[in-house]
């Protein structure tokens, strides 16, 4: 089994019309520093795609109180790391000063949230900093890009989907089941899909991983989005 990626919450401070957060179920709260570590070792012997692991889920990780620790902590263990944030927190010199330390890739939802002035503040600060830190802007809609700074990052368009739940995807083709990807949840659930908002593909703990292998649930049937290897 390989990670591919971890949800540091699942709390958000965002009500997006294009994602069901609004309707989860599942107890929130936050991974605590044991389960972390507990996960950071499974990286270690079962290393995730190209080493790089997701810091999300159905979350705004930007949340967790110790965010700064937990990415520390992957970058000296050499595990590299991609966060997806909605960008609201951006506004925050501090959550700024920490994220740009720092040499992973950070994808702001630019639909989500995230205000285009504190973008540009963060793109010019980078600049500013000499920081490693990688920037994807992803946008789905009718933001005008042409208000962003120039600066070092990228840009990329992605088309909005149903989560799972209209399409006719080849799901058989899918690495989550022939690469045996997962993702961990904060509570250290080993769930079967980065789609699985409620853990229903619940394949394990991180605390008792045995040999795990990932299997199909209920959604992947009617998933259109086949993430391939």
């Amino acid at each position: 089994m390989n990670i591919y990626q971890i949800e540091l919450t699942n709390y958000c401070n965002s009500k997006c019309a294009w994602c069901d957060h609004s309707k989860m179920k599942r107890t929130k709260g936050f991974m605590d520093w044991r389960i972390f570590e507990r996960t950071v070792e499974l990286l270690k012997s079962a290393p995730p795609p190209d080493n790089t692991v997701g810091l999300h889920h159905f979350g705004e990780s930007l949340l967790h109180p110790d965010i700064n620790l937990y990415l520390e902590y992957l970058e000296s263990h050499n595990i590299n790391w991609r966060l997806s944030t909605n960008g609201r927190l951006l506004q925050k010199i501090e959550i700024r000063d920490m994220l740009l330390k720092l040499r992973g890739l950070l994808v702001i939802s630019m639909e989500n949230g995230a205000d285009i002035k504190n973008v540009n503040l963060l793109i010019q600060e980078k600049t500013q900093k000499k920081s490693q830190l990688r920037i994807l802007l992803q946008t789905f809609g009718d933001t005008d890009m042409k208000s962003v700074k120039p600066g070092e990052y990228e840009i990329f368009n992605i088309t909005k989907h149903s989560w799972g739940k209209n399409g006719v995807g080849e799901y058989q083709q899918c690495c989550f089941l022939n690469q045996n990807w997962a993702c961990v949840l904060w509570d250290g659930t080993i769930a079967s899909c980065c789609f699985d908002m409620e853990g229903e593909g619940k394949i394990g703990h991180v605390n008792k991983p045995g040999i795990l292998t990932n299997k199909s649930w209920r959604l992947c049937p009617t998933c259109e989005v086949v993430l391939r290897c």
